[in-house]
């Protein structure tokens, strides 16, 4: 076990299995990225940018995801979506194609990997 204390978090992301994250004095959470972002094993968050607005695609986006075993809408902000699925390329590539099908607006679709900065910034801001 080696410890490693440092304010860079960027560069905390490629070498650290687990963190334990303080605020003001107080431990606010521990864990790996995917704990602490609260994903559940074996999945991770994909982002899928549409070409236009998803409000009014709203039911097909939600047909679609629901098509997918274990696929999860977590987030809708304008033409972005975030889609909690398993990590199985198989199942990741199902969810593409069942999005296309349902003839959404697929501009891209990106597997994200939590970002301990930004995991920070949201348990800190809890206490």
């Amino acid at each position: 076990t080696v410890l490693v204390s440092s304010h860079v978090l960027t560069e905390l992301d490629a070498f650290c299995d687990a963190f334990v994250v303080l605020a003001r004095g107080r431990m606010v959470g521990h864990g790996t990225a995917q704990e602490l972002h609260g994903a559940e094993e074996g999945t991770l968050t994909v982002s899928v940018t549409l070409l236009t607005d998803a409000a009014p695609l709203q039911r097909a986006i939600e047909e679609a995801i629901a098509r997918v075993d274990g696929a999860r809408l977590s987030q809708v902000d304008g033409n972005s979506l975030k889609v909690q699925v398993s990590e199985d390329a198989m199942v990741q590539a199902g969810l593409l194609r069942g999005l296309i099908e349902a003839g959404l607006p697929v501009v891209s679709f990106t597997p994200e990997r939590p970002q301990i900065a930004s995991l920070y910034s949201q348990l800190a801001r809890r206490t």
